[in-house]
C-alpha cells in the first residue's frame, strides 16, 4: 500500500505534463525569433565584410588601370545591369553585348576570389549575400549560367556616365554614384541589391515583386523560385526591406536603414520620377533604387 502511493507521488500527474509542454512552447516562441534576428544581424554582418572585400578589390583594380573601375555590363535587349558577372565573354548569347573592362570574372577575377569558371557553380562566395538562398543559385546554374553570365545580390555601379549615354535615355540619376575612384566626394560603388519589376514583366519574373537581401521578414526575390523563398509584391503598403549595405569609394561600408529610405515615395517608383535615386536598367522593366 505504502508503496503504491510512493510510486504515485513519485510521477507526473497529465496537468504537470501539460503546464510543462506549455512552458516549454512559450519559451520557444520567444527564443526562436530572438535566435532568427541574431542569425540575420550575423548574416548582415559577414554580408557587410564581404563588401569590405569588394572595396579592397576594386580599389587594387582601380589602381592597376588608372583610377578607372570596370563598367556596368549590358545585355541583348539594351539593359544595363548592376547584378551581372560575366563569366563566358565568348558565349554565343553574350558575346555581341560583352565589351573588354565589363565587370566579370575576365576584369575583377583576380582581385577577388569566390568563383571559379570552370565549376559552372555560382557558390557560397562574395559575390552573394549570406542571406542569398540556395534555389536562387540553383536557378542561376540552370537558367543564366548556360549562357555567360550570373546575377549577384550585389548591385555594382561602375562607369555611370557611359550609362547616361543609353539608348532609350533612362534618366539615370547618379549624383552620389562612382564613375571612377578620381570621382569628387564619397561616391557609391556596390550595394545590396534592391530593385523592383515592372509590372510588363513576364514568368517566372513576378510583376511588381521586389528584391533584396536584408528584409523584415528575410530576403526577398523577383522570380518565382517555388515555396522555399519569398518574394514581395507590396502594392499597399512599403516593401518589407530592413536595409541595405553600402560600398564607397573610399573602401568604407555603411548600412543604410529602413527608416533612411522614403519608403513611400519609392513604392510609387516610377520610370519618370527622377525625385529619388534610382535606375532604369532597359524601357520600363526593371529599376534600381539605391
Amino acid at each position: 500500500m505504502n508503496r503504491e502511493k510512493t510510486r504515485d507521488t513519485n510521477g507526473f500527474t497529465l496537468i504537470e505534463l501539460l503546464v510543462v509542454i506549455a512552458v516549454i512552447a512559450l519559451l520557444l516562441a520567444i527564443v526562436v525569433p530572438v535566435l532568427r534576428k541574431v542569425k540575420a544581424q550575423a548574416r548582415k554582418a559577414v554580408c557587410s565584410s564581404q563588401l569590405h572585400q569588394w572595396g579592397v578589390a576594386l580599389i587594387a583594380y582601380g589602381g592597376d588601370h588608372h583610377s578607372r573601375l570596370p563598367k556596368t555590363p549590358g545585355t541583348n535587349i539594351g539593359q544595363l545591369w548592376p547584378s551581372m558577372v560575366v563569366v563566358d565573354s565568348e558565349n554565343a548569347y553574350i558575346k555581341p553585348y560583352y565589351a573588354q573592362g565589363d565587370f566579370s570574372l575576365y576584369s575583377i577575377g583576380s582581385y577577388v576570389a569566390g568563383y571559379e569558371k570552370d565549376t559552372t557553380t555560382p557558390s557560397h562566395s562574395v559575390y552573394f549575400c549570406p542571406e542569398a538562398s540556395e534555389v536562387y543559385r540553383e536557378m542561376l546554374i540552370q537558367h543564366y549560367v548556360p549562357k555567360g553570365y550570373f546575377h549577384a545580390t550585389y548591385n555594382y555601379f561602375g562607369q555611370v556616365k557611359s550609362w547616361a549615354h543609353l539608348t532609350p535615355t533612362p534618366k539615370t540619376v547618379v549624383r552620389d554614384l562612382a564613375d571612377n575612384l578620381n570621382s569628387t566626394g564619397r561616391k557609391l560603388m556596390m550595394a545590396d541589391h534592391f530593385i523592383k519589376v515592372s509590372y510588363s514583366a513576364a514568368a517566372p519574373m513576378v510583376p511588381g515583386a521586389w528584391a533584396y537581401n536584408h528584409g523584415l521578414k528575410g530576403p526577398s526575390y523577383l522570380a518565382d523560385l517555388g515555396s522555399r523563398v519569398q518574394y514581395d509584391t507590396a502594392l499597399l503598403e512599403p516593401p518589407a526591406i530592413a536595409g541595405t549595405n553600402n560600398l564607397f569609394t573610399d573602401g568604407s561600408v555603411g548600412w543604410k536603414d529602413r527608416g533612411d529610405f522614403n519608403l513611400d515615395q519609392i513604392r510609387g517608383l516610377s520610370d519618370d520620377n527622377g525625385r529619388i535615386g534610382w535606375i532604369s536598367s532597359g524601357n520600363k522593366w526593371l529599376m534600381t533604387t539605391y
